[in-house]
């Protein structure tokens, strides 16, 4: 049986009932791909607005993966206040270089987040972002403590690894860091030890890494 904080449901679930029991939750699992119904941005939109009105929502899972999600225009997340833990899995939509800008621009109005979790690592239109397009998603979030990104690009170059150390300055919480990074590449094989040099001075527990 389901705790009375804790609310998990798929698309088929009416929202009005989250609105009855606003007060109580504070863990909501919204899980949602093609085989349901492809909710889109508009759909997102009101999906945010009705989970918003769960005052005391401190923890948020969205499976979006195939939702033909674009990311165009605001996502209505400045309204979770208290949001301190939120997972995304948006592989498989559409989302460009905006949409990877509208979605910094949304989360960074989510003060309070400490732990996040965004995978895009199949699928969207992301070819030609770069790291220092997706690394301002998370810069401005001042009390994050754990997290992960599954990006989308497997290359990385020297002015790659030095933004991202740049970066991770401006994340003075920062305890855990989950990124696969492949410093096997020539092209970045000598900055491995400034990489790990800058982690150890921060505190921050690398949790993922390939071909080290």
């Amino acid at each position: 049986m389901l705790k009375p904080n804790y609310f998990k449901f798929r698309p088929l679930v009416k929202l009005f009932t989250l609105v009855i029991i606003s007060n109580l939750l504070q863990f909501i699992h919204f899980q949602n791909s093609k085989r349901d119904c492809q909710i889109k941005d508009q759909g997102l939109l009101s999906l945010i607005s009705q989970i918003s009105r769960c005052t005391n929502l401190s923890t948020l899972m969205l499976q979006l993966r195939d939702n033909q999600l674009f990311f165009k225009d605001s996502l209505g997340f400045e309204r979770l206040m208290n949001l301190k833990n939120l997972k995304m899995d948006l592989r498989g939509n559409l989302i460009y270089q905006k949409g990877i800008i509208t979605l910094g621009s949304c989360l960074e109005k989510c003060k309070n987040l400490k732990n996040l979790f965004i995978d895009l690592s199949s699928g969207n239109n992301l070819s030609t972002v770069s790291i220092n397009d997706s690394v301002p998603i998370v810069s401005n979030l001042k009390l994050i403590q754990s997290l992960t990104l599954k990006p989308w690009y497997k290359k990385y170059e020297k002015s790659d690894i030095n933004y991202l150390i740049h970066q991770l300055n401006e994340l003075r919480k920062l305890n855990y860091l989950n990124l696969t990074i492949d410093f096997s590449a020539p092209v970045i094989k000598d900055m491995k030890q400034q990489f790990y040099n800058k982690l150890k001075r921060q505190n921050i527990k690398l949790v993922q890494i390939l071909n080290v």
